[in-house]
């Protein structure tokens, strides 16, 4: 997913991986809350390169995460790609937007509250989750909060470049 823009070829083909690897795994347990979000998360991004597939991907990757949500609804991660999904599909300012913001604000909460160094805790999402709670408030002019979060990010992943630029760009304005 990060190289995407600049690769889109490597995004496709680790994505498809992505999805690939975590079959015999969800055939195996099918309540695998983070296999679940993975997945979701890796049929949300293919999107972007398969087009005449987007309609099932989509579907499949709503499927994952329903699933998810149902087994685990504070799950860091799951409620991190659930606000993202509600974000994009509900306009800015509506009830449902604002809902979306709130379960951001609830995973971003929930990350800091959780170790992402154990060796049950998948190592996504913690900066993801600060990056776009940063990017959502600098868009309501909390520019304050919006910098707090993405140097959190920052400390999470040091070298995640989006979090570099949106800092600068925060900076700057």
């Amino acid at each position: 997913m990060l190289s995407g823009e600049a690769h889109p070829r490597n995004a496709e083909t680790a994505l498809n991986e992505c999805i690939d690897q975590l079959k015999p795994l969800l055939d195996q347990d099918g309540n695998s809350v983070e296999a679940l979000a993975l997945q979701s998360a890796c049929y949300s991004n293919i999107v972007r390169y398969k087009k005449f597939e987007a309609v099932l991907y989509r579907s499949r990757a709503s499927d994952r995460l329903r699933a998810a949500f149902k087994l685990a609804p504070k799950n860091p991660r799951v409620l991190y790609l659930s606000a993202i999904d509600a974000l994009a599909r509900a306009n800015p300012g509506s009830p449902e937007f604002n809902l979306a913001f709130e379960q951001l604000e609830l995973a971003a909460q929930l990350f800091e509250q959780s170790s992402a160094t154990t060796i049950d805790t998948p190592g996504w999402g913690h900066a993801e989750a600060y990056l776009e709670l940063g990017r959502q408030l600098e868009s309501r002019g909390d520019v304050l909060g919006a910098r707090n979060w993405i140097e959190k990010a920052l400390i999470m992943a040091p070298d995640y470049k989006a979090a570099r630029r949106q800092l600068a760009t925060l900076v700057h304005s």
